[in-house]
């Protein structure tokens, strides 16, 4: 893997070595399933994948995650619900009649429960999650990103893709993610004045998140140089 000399990519590199029996057991995994899911380090883009010569392992995969799509987030009901806690509800009705209680405070988190519902139907993050989910059946992990804006699309990053820092419990206190760019995409003060013709390989965009007294910071840099 091209190193790109910067810090976060140091860091990437570094990280990445320590979980590659991990990453190889996942490729190995997805080999004999959906080779698409998490293809070999070497592969190019125009090779084809390799062949497993049976459908069973990508029907299992298919049918798992399909299984636990429905399972998480069933079409025809909300997959959650909005409850008032006891006290509050004890002192609502202390204020209001049952029916009024039902009708005012009932019905309008039903109604909010409603409208996420149609938002989950109309947006595509139910594809999106399906992707995720055929990677953590097929690999054992998978990075999903969720925009901030809703109108935004979440995106799902494969296991080579990114490493992460766990704490004791578990926790991730460091994730790192690295995106291939078009030189084409890059400004020119990152392509230390080359042409982005000229240039035949991708170069990579690394974004570092890490945990500090409860908040999270992000830094990034492409080519070894920071973005400010």
């Amino acid at each position: 893997m091209e190193n790109n000399n910067g810090i976060i990519g140091g860091r990437f590199n570094r990280l990445d070595s320590k979980r590659s029996a991990h990453l190889e057991r996942a490729r190995a995994c997805a080999k004999v399933t959906i080779p698409s899911l998490l293809p070999p380090e070497s592969e190019i883009g125009d090779r084809e994948l390799y062949t497993p010569y049976q459908s069973l392992g990508a029907r299992c995969v298919n049918t798992l995650s399909s299984k636990l799509l429905t399972a998480l987030f069933p079409a025809s009901m909300p997959f959650y619900r909005f409850v008032v806690d006891p006290v509050t509800a004890k002192r609502l009705k202390a204020r209001m009649s049952q029916q009024q209680f039902q009708e005012m405070v009932e019905g309008g988190l039903s109604t909010l429960e409603q409208e996420v519902q149609d938002y989950m139907e109309m947006s595509a993050h139910r594809t999106y999650i399906h992707r995720a989910l055929r990677l953590l059946v097929a690999t054992g992990n998978a990075l999903l990103e969720l925009p901030d804006d809703l109108l935004d699309r979440p995106r799902v990053h494969r296991l080579d893709s990114y490493v992460v820092v766990r704490n004791p419990a578990g926790s991730p206190i460091e994730i790192i993610l690295r995106e291939a760019l078009s030189p084409a995409e890059v400004e020119d003060k990152y392509l230390d004045g080359k042409d982005p013709e000229s240039l035949e390989k991708d170069i990579y965009l690394f974004t570092q998140a890490v945990l500090k007294d409860g908040q999270w910071t992000l830094t990034q840099e492409i080519n070894g140089k920071p973005i400010e």
